[in-house]
């Protein structure tokens, strides 16, 4: 699935981070995420879209940190702590719901060949995913709570996922 609440909407952060993060044995660092701005989520009816109308995510309160840990196998494993909070808003209606999304969780991104990331979380998280890189069976925008895996192949479509908890179908509930 795709985007974890600022876990996944950072990943392109983490990833530049990933390139210029140096092997050490020091503790590793503590980066504050900072509120990300407001961003819509396409809809339609195509396979890059998400709900059958436009929703806008803002991130309402972040106070989260990741830590970025270089794994011996060459992998880097991203884990982020602390709290967030997130108003999803249809706009075709102007329906909103408001949501808790601190996690924790973690993502782990392979090296070559296989360059996939494995997703990692417990707690209330909001994920999101385009229709064509969606699960079977996942809604593509989705909160969750509990204990959420999914991994990601290289092109970002998710190609395992398994819940113990509860998921509600977000396009579902504002629509």
């Amino acid at each position: 699935m795709r985007s974890v609440r600022v876990l996944l909407a950072a990943v392109t952060l983490l990833v530049s981070l990933v390139l210029a993060a140096p092997a050490s044995a020091d503790p590793p660092p503590r980066t504050p995420i900072p509120l990300p701005e407001p961003f819509t989520l396409p809809g339609g009816t195509g396979q890059n879209t998400y709900c059958s109308f436009d929703v806008l995510v803002t991130y309402t309160n972040i106070n989260e940190v990741f830590t970025t840990r270089q794994n011996p196998d060459g992998s880097t494993t991203f884990r982020v702590t602390g709290s967030a909070f997130a108003t999803v808003t249809n706009l075709a209606t102007d329906k909103s719901l408001s949501f808790n999304i601190s996690g924790p969780g973690t993502q782990t991104i392979n090296i070559p060949p296989n360059k996939t990331s494995v997703t990692d979380v417990g707690g209330p998280n909001l994920f999101w995913t385009t229709k064509g890189n969606s699960f079977a069976g996942v809604p593509q925008l989705a909160y969750s709570t509990g204990h959420v895996t999914f991994t990601l192949d290289s092109s970002g479509k998710t190609i395992a996922y398994s819940i113990s908890g509860r998921r509600t179908d977000i396009c579902a509930a504002l629509a």
